[in-house]
């Protein structure tokens, strides 16, 4: 097991138990529609409670742990009355403990914190071809921050929304779908599709030569995609009002029965100290690991450093500095207001979305910390810095 995540700071575990303890040793793990769980919310024989939707957020439980199930489906189209204990129903989503267990072997699992939001697929065979697992938000606690989707052996459909999101397919066919923000779709092994559901020229796309393929929206969220072989986009057409044109995803760009889709230009680093420079505008430079040396260019540029303590020397203006995983201690000089950190699938985070919570001051610069890694801005007050500077996946 995974020695992070929501299990980390537990003594015990206890599962869907209908009781808690009253100290922060004991961590009842339970799906948030499991209507025996939530007897921690305390029901009375009354018809109002046994009618009642309960959801309140509990201080040792996980909160928004959802059980993707034909119930769980249902919600939007039948109503709250389908989740009630009194609802025979509604026990169904009792049972998927298989969820928790693929939950704790995600390869997320260590970005998890109690209260993350999580979706696991839990479907039947008869259904899992044609709903799409997501966060319905049925009747439940609001969710917030990035949500975490997380899929089966078989072939699943998995769908994330216009935030960021974390999906990950594992063995099967899986077919992705997102609406936009940071995200991570890992496909695992199968031949595995995302749909983009728009025109491939709302993208823009990299890779870095380990893998990873990057898409850009045009509004300046990313993707970073592994595992995925087919990339489906809708294209207009003379003859239907639109049709889907089927990519297969190659070293040197995205290829089609008729067309071909070249990547961004790029500059690649390796296991070695490189220097890489961007040679134009909306440049990518993906330093690897070891400790590199980045140079934007003409700006619009998209910098990864990579693994390692880099240097990142901001260019011309609007670049992105993307952070992954663990990124090491980096130094960005050069930081403009029009420029963008994002961090994305980086330990640390704990449910703490703000940048006020990673940021402070060291002298004439500003550093923001993840865990072990950070990013110092050189240079760089604080009080310089707003919410549009920052993303935290």
């Amino acid at each position: 097991m995974n020695s992070g995540g929501f299990y980390q700071d537990a003594n015990y575990v206890a599962f869907a138990s209908p009781s808690q303890a009253s100290g922060d040793k004991v961590l009842n793990i339970g799906y948030e529609q499991d209507p025996v769980f939530r007897v921690l919310d305390g029901y009375t024989s009354e018809l109002p409670s046994l009618l009642a939707v309960h959801d309140t957020p509990q201080p040792s439980a996980t909160n928004n742990l959802v059980n993707f199930n034909e119930v769980y489906a249902l919600g939007p189209l039948v109503g709250e009355g389908i989740f009630p204990i009194i609802n025979p129903l509604a026990w169904l989503s009792h049972g998927g403990a298989d969820g928790f267990a693929r939950v704790a072997e995600s390869q997320f699992y260590n970005l998890t914190s109690r209260d993350s939001t999580i979706v696991v697929s839990n479907l039947s065979d008869l259904t899992r071809g044609n709903l799409w697992v997501q966060d319905l938000e049925n009747y439940a606690e609001p969710h917030t921050g990035g949500t975490f989707i997380i899929g089966t052996d078989s072939a699943d459909r998995l769908q994330g929304g216009a935030a960021n999101d974390y999906l990950e397919g594992r063995a099967g066919d899986d077919t992705f779908r997102d609406s936009g923000g940071y995200n991570i779709i890992l496909g695992g092994a199968g031949n595995n599709t995302l749909e983009l559901q728009q025109s491939v020229n709302g993208f823009e796309f990299a890779n870095d030569g380990e893998g990873m393929l990057y898409m850009q929206d045009t509004r300046g969220g990313i993707s970073l995609i592994q595992d995925v072989d087919t990339l489906v986009s809708k294209e207009s057409s003379w003859i239907f009002f639109n049709r889907d044109v089927t990519y297969n995803v190659t070293e040197q760009g995205l290829l089609s029965a008729d067309t071909f889709t070249e990547y961004a230009p790029s500059g690649k680093g390796d296991a070695n100290n490189n220097v890489l420079v961007a040679q134009s505008s909306g440049s990518w430079l993906f330093g690897q690991g070891s400790a590199d040396l980045l140079i934007g260019g003409q700006g619009d540029d998209v910098l990864v450093g990579g693994a390692g303590n880099d240097v990142i020397l901001a260019g011309a203006g609007a670049d992105t500095f993307l952070f992954n995983g663990d990124f090491g201690l980096d130094f960005i000089t050069g930081f403009k207001s029009t420029d963008k950190l994002a961090f994305v699938g980086v330990e640390g985070v704990d449910e703490q979305y703000s940048y006020l919570d990673h940021a402070q001051t060291v002298g004439i610069n500003t550093v923001l910390t993840f865990g072990d890694n950070s990013v110092t801005l050189v240079g760089v007050g604080l009080g310089s810095l707003s919410a549009d500077n920052i993303a935290i996946a």
